[in-house]
């Protein structure tokens, strides 16, 4: 039997509206990003079978805190439906979290960010590898670790998880 795996990502937060990299940095969800989260929720009300039988995998990061505990309230279901897992967390931006991105680009004239992986070269940052380890041992996970379809697009590797 095959299991349908929803990514959601974070609302916006302070650091989104500002162009500031976040990283493992906590940056709150703005009023926007609260209600991003919310509609993510309630459009998954709509779409989920059965929400009760679910369950949220979540970073325990506090923007993703935030935006599993409102997609929650959408669902009805109750906050110890989400397993925090650190292995979700986003990645480790090194000495350039919580830096504006005009900063870094006038520090570092020759940083194209026009490439979507751009922001692995920060100094004592995480590197592609590392995120993909950490992604392949949470799907490996026993308790993910059955068949499933995957649904949703996202711009952050490591991010809010639904599964059944």
């Amino acid at each position: 039997m095959s299991r349908t795996l929803y990514l959601l990502r974070h609302g916006q937060t302070r650091y989104n509206a500002e162009q500031r990299l976040q990283g493992r940095c906590n940056s709150d969800l703005t009023d926007k990003g609260e209600a991003q989260a919310t509609a993510m929720g309630a459009r998954l009300r709509d779409v989920l079978d059965e929400p009760a039988r679910w369950t949220l995998y979540a970073s325990p990061l506090g923007r993703a805190r935030q935006t599993a505990l409102l997609v929650c309230q959408q669902l009805g279901l109750d906050s110890e439906r989400i397993v925090w897992d650190e292995r979700l967390v986003e990645l480790n931006m090194g000495e350039w979290e919580g830096c504006r991105v005009s900063d870094l680009v006038a520090a570092h004239p020759k940083l194209d960010i026009s490439q979507p992986d751009w922001y692995l070269q920060a100094p004592g940052g995480e590197d592609f590898q590392c995120i993909q380890r950490r992604a392949q041992q949470w799907l490996q996970d026993d308790r993910i670790a059955e068949p499933f379809s995957l649904t949703g697009v996202s711009q952050s590797p490591t991010l809010l998880l639904l599964s059944t």
